[in-house]
């Protein structure tokens, strides 16, 4: 699975994150505006990207370097809560990808500077604080402001998904969502661009028995696309299930 997961990054997260530097928010004298795709980078080692909505609802992805790629460990998620420029939480999750594990009650601690970088602190009982930067992607890579369309989403996507296995995820162009991993799960569902007209598809997928990642069960979620340079469109998709136990992930490179 690990191997997978080193290929599945190739493609995905580690062009976004060597192209940082623009969006963001802060600087203001009223609560700092965090809306948008960070780049994030900790004292562990480990790094990641970090999606946060207009609702202040924090998506990210998280993993550690291997070899000059970045192996895929989790998904973070949860509400933020801005005061000035204070950024906190105490309820975040953890969907731990390798073993399954959902930790609850994360706690998150930040300031907004002026450029729009978050510097932050993670903490869970029982784990050692992590220190976090958060630096706004630059737009060219990932424009959180420009609407999204069905038509950049539809196509073929073909990635790995937080499972461990590959596939092709298909999209129509009314935004109907099929796919058929290697170890023979099922997907159904739907996407659609984000009602608050920003660079965010809200999705809802529904799993076949297992070894699905939420069998027989329903994953709701937001997809973003991002477009490094000298590279093919990349597609991540993060789904929770309703009671919020269980999270999925898949990571995709448009086909021609």
């Amino acid at each position: 699975m690990q191997n997978k997961l080193k290929r599945l990054a190739a493609i995905s997260l580690v062009s976004v994150l060597a192209a940082c530097g623009g969006g963001g928010g802060g600087g203001r004298n009223h609560d700092a505006d965090i809306e948008g795709g960070y780049a994030a980078t900790s004292n562990d080692g480990s790094s990641g990207s970090v999606l946060v909505l207009e609702d202040r609802t924090a998506w990210s992805i998280v993993g550690t370097e291997s070899g000059g790629l970045l192996v895929v460990e989790a998904l973070y998620r949860g509400p933020l809560s801005v005061s000035g420029s204070d950024v906190t939480s105490s309820t975040l999750r953890r969907y731990t990808f390798d073993t399954g594990d959902t930790l609850t009650g994360v706690g998150f601690s930040g300031k907004v500077g002026s450029s729009g970088v978050i510097t932050s602190t993670l903490t869970a009982t029982g784990f050692d604080p992590v220190n976090t930067v958060l630096t706004p992607i630059d737009p060219a890579v990932y424009d959180y402001r420009r609407p999204a369309t069905l038509a950049a989403i539809a196509g073929t996507w073909s990635g790995f998904f937080s499972t461990g296995d590959d596939g092709s995820v298909v999209i129509s162009s009314g935004g109907v969502v099929s796919s058929v991993t290697s170890v023979g799960c099922t997907i159904s569902g739907t996407v659609v661009p984000r009602a608050s007209g920003k660079n965010v598809y809200d999705v809802t997928v529904n799993f076949g028995p297992a070894p699905c990642a939420l069998p027989n069960g329903t994953g709701i979620g937001v997809a973003i696309i991002a477009s490094p340079p000298a590279s093919a469109r990349q597609l991540t998709v993060a789904v929770v299930n309703a009671d919020l136990s269980l999270g999925a992930a898949f990571f995709g490179s448009a086909l021609p």
